[in-house]
């Protein structure tokens, strides 16, 4: 049975194969369990040892799987130096990050039980600036909450993201741009200040754990929560939705 798997397991990892099947390949690997035994496969097929922890974060995220149950994966990806180089490469540069990204965000999923619902969006561009806008539902609180700042490489396998401007809006469809300083209200300088103010360099560090620039999906960590953060970049034109 083996032998019958393999050639349609390396013809379906090959880079001849478009993405769309890839994912439906990933789908198909999660669901007979191909991805735990294909690293017992001959050297022959060391690419299918490679591939099958990355497609698997791509059919979990697919199916909708949040950042806690993404993390295995994610470390079971790290594991590879192919993914590490990866990882590397991305970090160097803010070139290959432009784009909105939607994320999934291990620690607010563990108080998910208090009612908290959060929809997090980061807004790159290839230089380097950042716009992140948050979603926030809790009961009948809504709104966002935003900031901007800069992207830059760190370490070897880390990006800094430092932010120095803070804003907040009410629920409407799309969040508001950044205030101006002669058109800020009482609220908007309260803000600006206090997010100045909370916001220090041992925040900004964020190791890159696994990052398929091309696919089009990342995954790094906020190292004083221990949290596994895994975003996708969303098709051009995109924009920040609410939560659902």
């Amino acid at each position: 049975m083996l032998s019958l798997i393999l050639p349609v397991i390396a013809f379906a990892l090959s880079p001849a194969t478009q993405r769309v099947g890839r994912r439906e390949f990933a789908h198909l690997l999660c669901r007979a369990g191909v991805a735990s035994a294909v690293g017992s496969l001959p050297p022959a097929f060391a690419s299918a040892r490679t591939q099958a922890p990355l497609l698997a974060i791509r059919s979990a995220w697919d199916s909708g799987e949040g950042a806690c149950a993404l993390r295995p994966l994610v470390e079971a990806a790290a594991a590879s130096p192919d993914a590490r180089a990866a990882a590397a490469a991305a970090s160097g540069s803010t070139a290959g990050w432009a784009g909105l990204w939607v994320a999934r965000i291990e620690h607010f999923e563990k108080v998910r039980f208090a009612g908290l619902r959060v929809r997090p969006h980061y807004d790159l561009t290839a230089d380097g600036n950042i716009v992140s806008h948050v979603h926030v539902a809790l009961g009948p609180v809504k709104g966002w909450l935003s900031a901007s700042g800069r992207m830059a490489p760190a370490s070897s396998s880390s990006v800094k993201l430092v932010f120095d401007d803070f804003w907040v809006g009410g629920d409407s469809p799309s969040p508001r741009a950044a205030p101006q300083e002669d058109s800020a209200s009482l609220v908007d300088a309260a803000t600006r200040a206090i997010g100045r103010a909370s916001f220090f360099e041992g925040l900004a560090d964020f190791p890159v754990d696994y990052a398929d620039l091309e696919d089009g999906l990342v995954a790094f960590r906020f190292t004083p929560l221990n949290s596994c953060i895994v975003a996708e970049r969303q098709p051009a034109g995109s924009t920040p939705q609410r939560c659902v």
